[in-house]
């Protein structure tokens, strides 16, 4: 659909327009921005296959996230099923966009950023936001590829990136929480530092999309290993790609597991059902206790001293297993040091991913799987709805690594399927740092 070109008008007018007269392309959704006129792109393009070819993206991003019916609910009441059915859309959009407020609010679907602002006025300026933020980043590229793809002028578009706070600015990790977790100060900020969208961000930004969203992943893992002067953030925001790839650890030693499956089935016990979010708990419980303990402040963890801790509070409310067995889970994990591991992923990748990939691990080689799977005894929600429980074989695999590729079910990094026998990528470490490499 062609959109419209806007009056000629000189950036530095653009650039003094207020929030409100603004329209705002935003990852996520996020009211504080886009309370008049928004785009919201919901489809955060870090799960599942991705396409260079824009036809070829929509049709996968819709079967992948159609695909999510069966495989959220696996052993659901049919009554359940169905009504999560119809409350789904027949196609997946990857926009929404809304204009106006109140009674004169309008909203719609769209499957790129040209054709959503065809729906806006010609002559507002356009914030894109952003931050240092796996998947917020992803939006923004897959933005500024729909806007090359579509020739839009780009001289009433600005970026803004919300930056990290002072006290939790890592520059070699990506971002915690995305956009749409920031209060409207830090908002507010961003905004009155944004930049001139040029056609060189455009053209870099639809670069780094194709090239993530390519078969192979070499050209990207080059790129952000490389760096680029547009992106100076680029090599800590697309850190969370590496996780997906499985790790070389040394030549003739076996192939371990991704970063982020040994973490996702590592929490998981041989002799304990859990749920997902029991799993979480368990995590952030340890790293509750360890932290504490790390400032000098001693936790007894009998059950009945452990008031202070907030996953007790929680654990008496649904859990499916005794919260003495939880106990014994985070004991076991605190003695063996291990923190939090799943939430610096699941804020890169959201919650979907995880809970997708242990259902993908329990259902993979059923003749000898990795993970048992039963009904979970709280129907709350997804994430108590099923437990889980690590077979002999899985914590062999976690142990000790790959036998073959196909010893772990596919999953998509960008364009490319990880874990496919005919081109497996690997992830190796050398004393130049890490790269991917085809075995």
């Amino acid at each position: 659909m062609p959109v419209k070109k806007p009056p000629q008008v000189p950036h530095e007018v653009w650039l003094d327009s207020n929030v409100d007269d603004s329209i705002h392309i935003v990852p996520r959704i996020n009211t504080a921005l886009t309370a008049n006129a928004g785009i919201y792109i919901k489809d955060s393009f870090a799960n599942g296959p991705c396409d260079v070819d824009s036809a070829q993206q929509q049709l996968k991003r819709d079967k992948y996230w159609k695909s999510e019916e069966d495989l959220f609910y696996p052993i659901a009441s049919k009554k359940t099923s169905k009504r999560k059915r119809r409350n789904r859309h027949s196609a997946f959009w990857p926009i929404v966009w809304a204009t106006g407020n109140n009674a004169s609010r309008k909203y719609g679907d769209a499957d790129d950023v040209g054709s959503a602002l065809a729906n806006f006025s010609a002559t507002k300026a356009v914030v894109i936001w952003t931050r240092r933020h796996w998947s917020d980043r992803l939006a923004l590229w897959w933005s500024l590829s729909s806007l090359a793809r579509m020739n839009v002028d780009v001289s009433r578009f600005t970026i803004a990136t919300a930056e990290s706070s002072s006290d939790s600015t890592n520059p070699r990790a990506p971002d915690a929480d995305s956009i749409s977790c920031l209060p409207v100060i830090r908002l507010r900020s961003a905004f009155d530092k944004r930049v001139a969208l040029t056609n060189r961000h455009v053209e870099i930004g639809s670069g780094l999309w194709a090239k993530y969203a390519a078969p192979s992943p070499l050209k990207f893992d080059e790129a952000f290993q490389a760096g680029i002067a547009e992106f100076p953030d680029l090599t800590a925001v697309a850190e969370p790609f590496g996780w997906l790839f499985p790790r070389s650890i040394g030549s003739g030693m076996p192939v371990r597991l991704s970063r982020l499956d040994e973490i996702f089935l590592e929490g998981l016990k041989v002799d304990v059902w859990l749920t997902p979010q029991e799993l979480l708990r368990i995590s952030l419980c340890a790293k509750e206790v360890l932290d504490k303990r790390a400032g000098g402040i001693e936790v007894d963890l009998n059950l009945e001293n452990m008031t202070d801790l907030s996953w007790l509070e929680w654990a008496k409310l649904h859990l499916a297993s005794d919260p003495r067995i939880l106990r014994k889970v985070v004991e076991e994990r605190i003695s063996a040091g291990k923190s939090d591991l799943l939430m610096p992923i699941i804020m890169q990748f959201g919650d979907m991913l995880f809970r997708r990939r242990l259902h993908e691990w329990a259902m993979h080689q059923p003749a000898s799987p990795v993970l048992e799977f039963r009904p979970g005894s709280v129907d709350k929600n997804d994430f108590t709805r099923v437990s889980y429980r690590l077979t002999q074989r899985g914590k062999q695999l976690i142990d000790e690594g790959l036998l073959t590729p196909d010893d772990a079910p596919a999953m998509f990094a960008g364009g490319c399927e990880v874990y496919r026998k005919e081109a497996f990528w690997v992830r190796c470490k050398d004393d130049s740092g890490c790269r991917l490499e085809r075995r």
